[in-house]
């Protein structure tokens, strides 16, 4: 059975990555691919064949968010930052991220 990132990547549209800075670094390693030019993720736990490659629709749209104050760097790898766009906000309510969300989403076209 996948779990919700694999599902997510296979039918497209926007896969959340909240607390990406309190994974494991093996599960951000397998998660770089997606954040490539030439996305792709291999699913090598599928026990119904040796490894299954998943196709990735265009529209998929990757969002991670962090924790962090003003007083502390990134937590996270040179790697996966240099893959994603940065943006920080100062502290919100649930109304304002809704907003934001809505006003992001509106842009993008999540029809297959």
């Amino acid at each position: 059975m996948d779990g919700p990132v694999v599902r997510r990547v296979g039918t497209g549209g926007m896969l959340l990555l909240e607390g990406i800075d309190k994974a494991s670094t093996a599960v951000l390693e397998r998660l770089n691919p997606l954040l490539e030019a030439d996305r792709r993720l291999v699913v090598h736990e599928d026990l119904t064949c040796e490894h299954r490659h998943i196709n990735i629709p265009r529209n998929l749209a990757i969002v991670a968010t962090i924790s962090c104050n003003e007083m502390e760097t990134l937590r996270v790898s040179p790697a996966l930052s240099s893959r994603m766009t940065v943006i920080r906000v100062q502290p919100y309510d649930l109304e304002d991220l809704q907003l934001v969300v809505e006003g992001v989403l509106s842009d993008c076209n999540f029809a297959n």
